[in-house]
């Protein structure tokens, strides 16, 4: 297992401005590193234990921000695994975002997934990507291999779930009222935890936070032009 403080110095990028909301901040991966290391960190105030399995890797190849990303390109079901937490547990106000480039989309498969009651979960088909949390889905958005995109599921104070690509909902919010009571066991990369999906990811992630207590978007934003912050005001 790899301890997700480690190396937290010396990954970490200066990154522009503060977050007022980084104490809610309970998952942030930057996936910075030297290219083909299986050293994920968890940047966030509480940091949780990652371990990169079957190819999950940092790839100097892609990037959005800070010249690195993790790499899932292995014909395995290539990906990393965060420890259970409760802090994790999606509870209320929820934001689960990230930047995705899909190399194909040849195969069904998952890029980020709670494997506790596949309670949320984002994913793809063979034209489209689409998310799920609690028993629905979401629509499904035609996506362009080779593309970096700015992916985030939320959920506001009154219960509405949203899904987003490029700052931009996709279709009608949902309400859903149910809460997460047990510790997830999150799954980032190629995870076919749920029925259907295929292993196999073949894609790219950037820059993924989680946000335990504010949905952050609740209409149409601008998604961020720098890594995320690293402190609060």
């Amino acid at each position: 297992m790899i301890n997700a403080g480690v190396l937290a110095s010396q990954v970490r990028r200066a990154a522009g401005g503060t977050d007022p909301l980084f104490a809610n901040v309970q998952l942030l991966m930057h996936m910075d590193g030297l290219n083909g290391s299986t050293t994920f960190v968890d940047s966030s105030a509480s940091p949780k234990t990652l371990t990169a399995n079957a190819g999950g890797v940092i790839g100097t190849d892609k990037s959005v921000f800070g010249g690195a990303s993790g790499r899932f390109t292995a014909t395995n079901d290539s990906r990393v695994d965060v420890a259970a937490a409760d802090s994790l547990k999606l509870v209320g106000e929820f934001c689960v975002e990230f930047r995705l480039l899909m190399n194909e989309l040849s195969n069904s498969f998952q890029f980020v997934s709670n494997t506790s009651s596949a309670y949320l979960w984002v994913r793809s088909n063979s034209t489209s990507i689409r998310a799920y949390f609690a028993g629905t889905e979401t629509v499904s958005v035609p996506y362009t291999p080779g593309v970096w995109q700015a992916i985030a599921i939320t959920r506001d104070a009154s219960n509405n779930v949203r899904f987003f690509v490029d700052g931009v909902q996709q279709g009608a919010s949902f309400t859903k009222t149910a809460n997460q009571t047990t510790a997830p066991n999150l799954q980032i990369g190629s995870a076919p935890a749920v029925a259907g999906a295929g292993a196999g990811g073949r894609c790219y992630i950037d820059e993924l936070r989680i946000t335990i207590g504010s949905a952050r978007y609740t209409s149409d934003y601008t998604p961020a032009a720098g890594p995320f912050p690293n402190s609060g005001p």
